[in-house]
Order: structure tokens, then C-alpha cells, then sequence
């Protein structure tokens, strides 16, 4: 066996003051980078439809159907609108939904529950002892 070193582990324990305070900087400043790196795709999304600059091919393909100031919101909500007009029920479904007016599934329980309790006594047939020596055992 081998004998006990008072110095393992000393590399790993915690620093005080500024060392400390140096550490922590450093994995702050680590967690607001991966945080930043890891949008959701909600997030990723919404940058794209509202921000992002539309592609010179869809920017010219709008200028033809002279068509101003559009964003990818509004070329993916007339894309869903025209497959919808052209029968594709998945798109009407999407667009029904997404304008609120998803109809409610309902649930609905029939019958009822028993919430009585009795609580009573047995009948055993022995009779109570007096004190504990009058108990076999």
C-alpha cells in the first residue's frame, strides 16, 4: 500500500482572491460563448424569417411578380397559401393551426369515483389484556 501524498489533489482545490476571481471569469466568459453558439432552432428560425436578406434569386423572381419589401415570413406564408389553394390539405392544416384556429381536442370522463372510506373494526374475538405481563410471548 502505498503512503499517503498531502499534495494530490492540491492542483484541483479551490484558489482564493484573484486567482479565484480570474478562474471564474474564465468560465463565465466560456458559458456566454456556448450559450451564444446554441440557439434554439425557434431562435435560429426567427432570425431567418424576420432578418435574414432574402437570396438574389428569390429577390429577382420577386421583382418579377413585382412584388416589394417582402421577408421570408411572407414568401413561406405564400407558398403555404398556394399549396393549400392548389388542394394540399397538410398545408391548410399547418395554416389553420397556425392562425389559431386548431380545433380543441376534447377528453371527457363519464362515470364517477368513489372517494368514501370506511374505517371500522374487526371482530376477532380476543379479549383486550390489562398489561403487558398478561401478554404470551
Amino acid at each position: 500500500m502505498k503512503d499517503f501524498d498531502p499534495n494530490i489533489g492540491k492542483a484541483t482545490q479551490f484558489k482564493a482572491g484573484e486567482e479565484q476571481a480570474k478562474i471564474a471569469r474564465k468560465g463565465a466568459e466560456a458559458s456566454a460563448e456556448a450559450r451564444r453558439k446554441k440557439k434554439t432552432f425557434a431562435e435560429a428560425l426567427n432570425h431567418i424569417l424576420f432578418n435574414a436578406e432574402l437570396s438574389e434569386p428569390l429577390k429577382e423572381r420577386l421583382r418579377k411578380e413585382r412584388i416589394a419589401e417582402e421577408t421570408h415570413q411572407m414568401v413561406v406564408a405564400r407558398a403555404m397559401v398556394a399549396e393549400a389553394e392548389g388542394g394540399n390539405v397538410q398545408a391548410y392544416i399547418a395554416i389553420r393551426d397556425s392562425i389559431g384556429e386548431k380545433p380543441i381536442d376534447k377528453t371527457q370522463l363519464s362515470g364517477g369515483l368513489d372517494n368514501n372510506v370506511t374505517i371500522g373494526f374487526v371482530e376477532t374475538g380476543i379479549e383486550p389484556v390489562e398489561s403487558e405481563e398478561d401478554v404470551e410471548g
